[in-house]
This record gives C-alpha cells, structure tokens and sequence, in this order.
C-alpha cells in the first residue's frame, strides 16, 4: 500500500447508491424475521480503512459496503468490498465470505472461508479458515477466534491471526462497546 489513494467523485457516488439500494430491502425483509432466509447490508463512508492494525488505505478515507444472507439453521454467505490505496494494480478489496454461525453447548459459535479478492490486481487474491467461539458472561460477551491462511503462491508462509475480544450494549442504546486484542503471525498481504 504505498501509493496514496483519492477517492473520486464516482467513488463517493457509488457509496451513496449502494447505501440507498441496501437500505430499502433490508428494512423490508428484517420485519418478516420467520422468513427461512433473510438479507442485510451496510454501508460506510470511513475515515481510515484498518485490518488488524494496517491502513489499507494509506491513512486515506474509504467507501465500504456489504451484503449478507443468513440462512434460519444459520449458514451465511457475505460479500464485503472496500476501496483500498493502489496494492498490485487494484484499488479495491472484495472479501467473499461463507461459513455457519449458531449456538453451540450454549456457546455462540461461528466457523468458515473468507476469500480475499483484489480485482485487477496481480498475485494478490487469498483465502483463509475462520472459527471463533462467544462466551456469554452477563452483561457482555468475551469472544476468542482464530484465523489461518494456509502457504499460498502470493504468500512467504501461512499466516494465523488469534484474537480475544469483549463486546457489550448499553442497555437502552443502540450502542455496543468492544474491545479487541489480536496476534497475527505472518501477513496476509505481502506488498
């Protein structure tokens, strides 16, 4: 990520028409939560895009955006995309995501692939392993994951990202606090 990255006109409009093409289906569909598959989607305009404590965006603004479906037995699939500054020819990131996510043994469970993609970019697009286990505990939840990226073509070596996390609401808000403290071993995007 050395190149500094401007986000255009073009850049910002697409963000503001996918945040308005998110916001009407995902309104209409969470009403109807007995539906045996729902959709929901964000959008973002952020000041620095971050991934495990590196700018992806060389300490620029990014436009974000995002699109899940959720099955009832709680198997998902997400994309996710964000501009990014220039990394191999491409200034944009797309994460595919697929995997499952349920309680088990009373815990909050989730497991899956992410497929980091980088179009128009040359030997950049990785996958990586995904499980973390929540442990509810009162008020808040301590979560603790791992993430692995086995020795990829565009990789030196696999990659393992391990991770603690505490998140919490404030009851009567729509605010939730967390907290997260991660190690990574490796790097997922060699520059």
């Amino acid at each position: 990520m050395k190149d500094v990255f401007t986000i255009s006109h073009r850049t910002m409009l697409a963000g503001a028409l996918m945040l308005a093409g998110l916001a009407a289906p995902t309104a209409a569909l969470a009403q109807d939560e007995e539906k045996a598959l729902s959709v929901s989607g964000t959008a973002a305009f952020v000041t620095d895009y971050r991934f495990r404590g590196v700018s992806y965006s060389d300490l620029d603004p990014a436009v974000q955006a995002s699109i899940t479906l959720t099955t009832k037995p709680g198997f998902f699939f997400s994309a996710w995309g964000s501009s990014i500054a220039d990394f191999n020819g491409s200034t944009v990131e797309v994460d595919l995501t697929a995997g499952w996510s349920g309680e088990l043994v009373g815990l909050n469970t989730s497991a899956g692939v992410i497929y980091y993609t980088y179009p128009g970019g040359t030997d950049t697009n990785v996958w990586e392993l995904f499980g973390s286990v929540g442990i509810p505990l009162g008020p808040v939840t301590a979560t603790f994951g791992l993430n692995w990226a086995p020795d990829q073509g565009n990789l030196s070596r696999s990659n393992r990202y391990a991770f603690g996390q505490v998140s919490g609401a404030i009851p009567g808000t729509p605010v939730t606090l967390k907290a997260i403290l991660g190690n990574e071993r490796g790097s997922l995007v060699v520059d």
